[in-house]
């Protein structure tokens, strides 16, 4: 049986959500995707989860959505995955900045 992982959002990542929709509605299915996956399985292969250290936010883990977009997330103590960021490595909207 697979644990499923709840999940919290906070501001930051809707921001960014709302942004990323406006400029590419097919990248909203993508997202999605990786959500479901990451709620069963925070680090399958598929999603390449790694840590980074970003200064605004310290140490937190990366996923993958395509070669462009990452999600950064934490797991808090009771299993809640907490979803902070959704962006881009290039351009204005920098996950990692």
């Amino acid at each position: 049986m697979r644990i499923k992982y709840p999940f919290k959002y906070t501001q930051d990542f809707y921001y960014n959500f709302k942004r990323i929709a406006k400029k590419d509605r097919r990248l909203i299915i993508s997202i999605e995707k990786v959500l479901k996956t990451l709620s069963i399985e925070p680090f399958s292969k598929s999603l390449r989860t790694h840590y980074v250290e970003v200064s605004s936010l310290g140490k937190v883990y990366s996923s993958r959505v395509n070669g462009d977009i990452r999600i950064l997330w934490i797991i808090d103590n009771q299993g809640t995955i907490l979803i902070l960021r959704v962006g881009s490595h290039s351009g204005s909207s920098k996950v990692y900045r």
